[in-house]
C-alpha cells in the first residue's frame, strides 16, 4: 500500500512521504515531534477518557479493599459500607504521624480511597457529572494536572491540620472550583449550565460538611482553592502551543508521581510479623502488671501468667525477639528467687525485666507502622 503524503506537525505544511520536512528539517517521527503532537491534540479537548478513567480506578480500589478485608460494623449513613481500617492503612491512607515521618506516598494514595459506599458515590457521581464537562473544555493533560494537584493539595493541608483519612474530595473539589473560575473569566459570568451546577454542588458540598461530622472539610477547601487557582491559568492560556506542552509535561510528572506512590506503598508495607507485636504488647502488660515495683520482685501469679503468654509468641525482628526473651529471664528469675527466698535473683531479675520493658516500650513506639490495626 502506497503511504500517503502527509502534513509536517513542526510547521504544518504539506511535505509529502518522506520523514524529514524538506520545508523546517524536522524528523516527522522524532521523539520531540511527536510529544509535540500529542501536546497539541490532547489540549485540544472534547473528550473524557481522563474521567472516566478515574471514576473506574476509583470503582475497582474501592471493590479491592472491600475483597481483601471485608467491611468493618459501621453505624450506617456516610460510613456505610465501611472498608477494613486496616486494609486502607496498607494501601496508603493518610495517617498524619507516618506522613510525618516520611511516608510521602500517604499524600497521594488517599486521592483514589474511599472510606465507606456514600463517600466512594457522591465523589464519584459529582466526578463524572462535572469532570467530563471540564476535561472536554480543558483537554485530558490539563484536567489530570487540576485534579492529582487539587487532590494532593487538599491532603497536605489535612496534614497540617493533623487530620488523616482518604478519598477524592479534595479532588473533585478542586473541580468544581477550577470550573467556577475558568468559565467565570472564558464567559464573562456564571450564567453557563456547567457553572451553575457547579456553583450548586460547591454550595450542597459545604452545607453537607457542615452537618455530618465525619467530612474532611480541611481537604475539601484546600482542593476547592487549588483548583480555583488553576482555573486562572487554563482560560488565559487556552489554545497557547506552549500552555499545552506545560500541561503536557505537568501530567506525565504527577502521572510518574503517582507511580512512584504505588511503588513506595507497595515496598513499605509492614512487616509479615506485625500481627505479632499487637499480641506481644498483651503480654507486655501482663508482665508490667506481675511487677512489684515498690519490693523489686515480682507477684508469682501473675508472672507466670505473663510468661505463658511471652512463650505462645511468634518470632519477630531481631530486636523484638532479644526484648521478649530479656522479659521472659527477668520474670522467671524474679519470681523464681521470690519462691526460693533468694532475694539478689529477685532483685536481678526486677532489674532485668524493668530493662526489658522499658526497651520494648522504645522499641514499639520508634515504628508507629507496627502499631497499626
Amino acid at each position: 500500500m502506497t503511504e500517503r503524503p502527509k502534513m509536517c506537525p513542526s510547521c504544518g505544511k504539506l511535505m509529502g512521504i518522506e520523514r524529514i520536512c524538506p520545508f523546517c528539517g524536522s524528523d516527522s517521527k522524532g521523539l520531540k515531534v511527536r510529544a509535540r503532537s500529542l501536546a497539541d491534540r490532547s489540549n485540544a479537548g472534547g473528550g473524557h477518557v481522563v474521567t472516566f478513567g478515574l471514576v473506574v480506578v476509583n470503582l475497582a480500589l474501592f471493590l479491592l479493599v472491600v475483597m481483601i478485608g471485608g467491611l468493618e460494623a459501621s453505624e450506617g449513613g456516610f460510613e456505610l459500607m465501611r472498608p477494613d481500617t486496616s486494609v486502607l492503612l496498607l494501601l496508603g491512607l493518610q495517617q498524619p504521624e507516618l506522613v510525618a515521618m516520611g511516608e510521602w506516598w500517604r499524600l497521594v494514595m488517599p486521592i483514589f480511597l474511599h472510606l465507606g459506599l456514600l463517600h466512594l458515590i457522591m465523589n464519584t457521581l459529582v466526578l463524572w457529572l462535572t469532570g467530563r464537562h471540564l476535561e472536554s473544555d480543558i483537554g485530558g493533560p490539563a484536567f489530570f494536572v487540576m485534579y492529582m494537584t487539587a487532590g494532593v493539595l487538599g491532603f497536605v493541608a489535612s496534614q497540617f491540620a493533623g487530620i488523616g483519612g482518604g478519598g477524592a474530595s479534595g479532588a473533585v473539589a478542586g473541580i468544581l472550583g477550577c470550573t467556577i473560575v475558568k468559565r467565570r473569566l472564558s464567559d464573562g459570568n456564571f450564567r453557563h449550565p456547567v457553572t451553575a451546577m457547579a456553583i450548586q454542588l460547591v454550595v450542597i458540598n459545604a452545607i453537607f460538611g457542615l452537618m455530618v461530622s465525619q467530612v474532611n472539610n480541611v481537604a475539601h477547601l484546600g482542593g476547592l482553592l487549588s483548583g480555583a487557582a488553576l482555573g486562572v491559568p487554563f482560560a488565559l492560556w487556552q489554545g497557547r502551543k506552549l500552555a499545552a506542552r506545560v500541561w503536557l509535561v505537568g501530567a506525565l510528572a504527577l502521572g510518574a508521581l503517582t507511580v512512584t506512590a504505588v511503588v513506595m506503598t507497595i515496598v513499605n508495607q509492614p512487616p509479615a510479623w506485625r500481627g505479632e507485636v499487637q499480641r506481644a504488647i498483651h503480654c507486655h502488660d501482663l508482665a508490667r502488671t506481675a511487677a512489684d515495683q515498690p519490693n523489686q520482685t515480682v507477684v508469682p501469679g501473675p508472672a507466670i501468667e505473663a510468661i505463658q503468654c511471652l512463650e505462645r509468641l511468634g518470632p519477630m525482628d531481631t530486636t523484638g525477639d532479644a526484648l521478649i526473651g530479656q522479659m521472659k529471664r527477668g520474670l522467671a528469675l524474679a519470681r523464681d528467687g521470690r519462691l526460693d527466698g533468694s532475694r539478689r535473683s529477685e532483685i536481678q531479675g526486677f532489674a532485668e525485666l524493668r530493662d526489658g520493658l522499658l526497651g520494648f516500650k522504645r522499641w514499639v513506639e520508634a515504628d508507629p507502622k507496627l502499631l497499626m490495626p
